[in-house]
C-alpha cells in the first residue's frame, strides 16, 4: 500500500482546521492579503445567528474581511485571506479587545470547509 488516507473522524461532515501557535497564525495573516467575505458567506453567518439565538449573542462585521461572533463568553474572530485561506482567533480568557492573549486559540483553515468543520466541532452546525 503506497498511500493510506487518514480520517479525522467518522462522525464529522467537514474537515477540521489546524490549531496553531499565535506566531504561526500571525505569519499566515501577513503572508496573504485580506479578502472580502462574499455575500453567500455573510448570509451564512447571519443564518447561523438566527438558528442559534441562545448560543450566539452577537455577530458583526468589523471589516469586509473580518467577522466577529460572541458565543457565550467567548469572542470568535473569522478572517478571510487571499488564496482561499481563513483564520480563526478564539478569545477565551479576556474581555473584548483586551491585549492579553493567554488562553486564546488560533486556527488556520485551508478553504471554507474547514471553517464549517470548526463550527461543526463547537456544535453550531
Amino acid at each position: 500500500m503506497k498511500r493510506i488516507k487518514k480520517f479525522e473522524s467518522f462522525t464529522t461532515k467537514y474537515r477540521l482546521p489546524t490549531k496553531v501557535s499565535e506566531d504561526e497564525w500571525k505569519k499566515k495573516s501577513v503572508m496573504y492579503n485580506d479578502e472580502e467575505f462574499n455575500q453567500k458567506e455573510v448570509d451564512f453567518f447571519k443564518k447561523l445567528k438566527e438558528e442559534n439565538p441562545s448560543k450566539i449573542t452577537d455577530i458583526s462585521r468589523l471589516a469586509p474581511g473580518a467577522i466577529i461572533m460572541k458565543f457565550g463568553m467567548v469572542w470568535i474572530h473569522f478572517y478571510k485571506k487571499s488564496d482561499d485561506w481563513y483564520l480563526i482567533c478564539v478569545e477565551t480568557n479576556r474581555f473584548k479587545f483586551q491585549e492579553v492573549t493567554d488562553g486564546d486559540e488560533y486556527y488556520i483553515c485551508d478553504e471554507w470547509d474547514e471553517v464549517l468543520g470548526y463550527l461543526e466541532n463547537i456544535n453550531l452546525i
